[in-house]
Formats: C-alpha cells, sequence, structure tokens
C-alpha cells in the first residue's frame, strides 16, 4: 500500500470512538445517490482541460486537504520525481476496479488535482511525500504508458465558493472540532475552517469510514450543502458501508 496506514487508521478509529460517543443533533447508508456525470454550460465556462498523471488509490484527499504517502514503485518514484524537479501536479483517484500495486488500475472518474507541499527519504530508502489537493477533476479519457503510469486527460472542476455551515449542520463541525485535538498530527498543515461548508464537508469526505464507491459519490458532488446533508444523516444512522 502506498497510503500511509498507521496515519489513516489512527484517523478513522478516532472518528468512530467519537461519532458513537455523542452523534451528532439535528440517507446515507450505501453512497447510491446521483454523481453528476455531466456538467452545465454555465458550469464549463469555469473549467479548463489538463492532461496529468494518475495515481489511483484506497483513500482521497480533497481541496484543501493533506495526504501522507510512502512511495515504492519505480512508475510512481519516477512520476513523484519529476513533479518535484518541475513543481508540477498530479492526480489523486479512487480505484474502481484494480488494486494500487502491479497492474492498471480503473479508477472513478472523479479526483483531486495534487501538489507535493513535503517529502523526505526513509532509512529504507522508501520516498514519503506530503501532498495538498489543489481542485478537483473529471477523467474525460485515460491511457497507461509504457511504464504503466496512468495518464488522464481531464477536466478541472469550478473551485467549490465558501458558504457558511447551515444551523441544521452544526453537529458535523462541532463533531470536527471535537476530534480535531486528537488528529492534529494529521492537519498540522492544513488550516482549519469549520464555518465553511466546502471544507468541512470535505474533510469528513477523507475522514469518515465508508467504501470507496460511497466516498466516490461525495467526491462528485457540487454542492457542499448536499454534501452535508448525506454526511449528516451518515453520521446520525452511525451505520458505516461496507
Amino acid at each position: 500500500m502506498y497510503i500511509d496506514n498507521l496515519c489513516s487508521s489512527n484517523k478513522i478509529n478516532i472518528f468512530l470512538s467519537i461519532i458513537l460517543r455523542g452523534g451528532v443533533t439535528s440517507n446515507f447508508s450505501d453512497g447510491r445517490h446521483n454523481a453528476p456525470s455531466e456538467l452545465s454550460t454555465e458550469q464549463r465556462c469555469y473549467t479548463s482541460m489538463k492532461s496529468i498523471p494518475l495515481f489511483p488509490l484506497s483513500s482521497i484527499v480533497m481541496p484543501g486537504g493533506q495526504l501522507p504517502l510512502r512511495i515504492f514503485e519505480p512508475r510512481y518514484v519516477s512520476m513523484i520525481t519529476t513533479a518535484l524537479k518541475g513543481d508540477s501536479e498530479f492526480g489523486i483517484c479512487l480505484i474502481d476496479s484494480g488494486s494500487e500495486v502491479g497492474s492498471v488500475a480503473t479508477p472513478y472518474p472523479f479526483g483531486t488535482l495534487v501538489k507535493i507541499v513535503d517529502w523526505d527519504r526513509e532509512d529504507s530508502g522508501l520516498l514519503v511525500i506530503v501532498v495538498q489537493g489543489m481542485q478537483r477533476f473529471r477523467i474525460v479519457s485515460s491511457a497507461a504508458a509504457a511504464d504503466m503510469l496512468l495518464v488522464g486527460e481531464v477536466e478541472l472542476l469550478p473551485m467549490e465558493k465558501k458558504i457558511p455551515v447551515p444551523v441544521k449542520y452544526q453537529g458535523l463541525s462541532d463533531l470536527l472540532k471535537r476530534a480535531v485535538d486528537q488528529l492534529r498530527p494529521f492537519l498540522d498543515h492544513t488550516d482549519t475552517d469549520f464555518s465553511d461548508a466546502s471544507w468541512l464537508s470535505c474533510r469528513l469526505v477523507e475522514l469518515l469510514p465508508m467504501s470507496e464507491s460511497a466516498r466516490h459519490e461525495l467526491v462528485a458532488m457540487e454542492d457542499p450543502i448536499e454534501r452535508l446533508a448525506i454526511l449528516h444523516d451518515y453520521v446520525e444512522q452511525k451505520s458505516f458501508p461496507e
């Protein structure tokens, strides 16, 4: 696995503990909500096309979030080396079919453009990086290069506007606040804005335990308020999709 598994599992355990103790006050059971496949004419005016390397993973980072990764496969070591030399970006997307290691995985269509904000080498020689989510995208087409690195033509989606968290979803903000001290090792490089619906919903999408398909449905959503509504119902039910 490329993900820092210890960090990921710790974050999930912290959230499970807090949710099961307190919940939130005020129907997300399997992620089967309609994700947008097409953008309106108005939305397309604010998008652009970009060709980027794709990194299919079992975890996602959203705009404003950060994700630590350990890199060892030659195709990704080469990708990261190129990104570091040219200060370039790549895309992280969830895996629809296949696995992180070995053959080329098939990604879900929505993902996040990321940049490297920190890197180091472990004593073992493994490359360790931290990436920051910049902007969501939709994959228009993709193909594997000779080294099995997936390269995609992607449509960059409009940046989400800052929108106040509605009062009825304030419990989700309180939930994250209660966890923030324990999550501090994972949020040290992340600016916090508990009052912003986009920021709050993005952090919950990253942190709450759910299936890749359910998480992708939330990544694909264009409206942060709608995303919060589904996350609110999800946490209220305390039923986590397999």
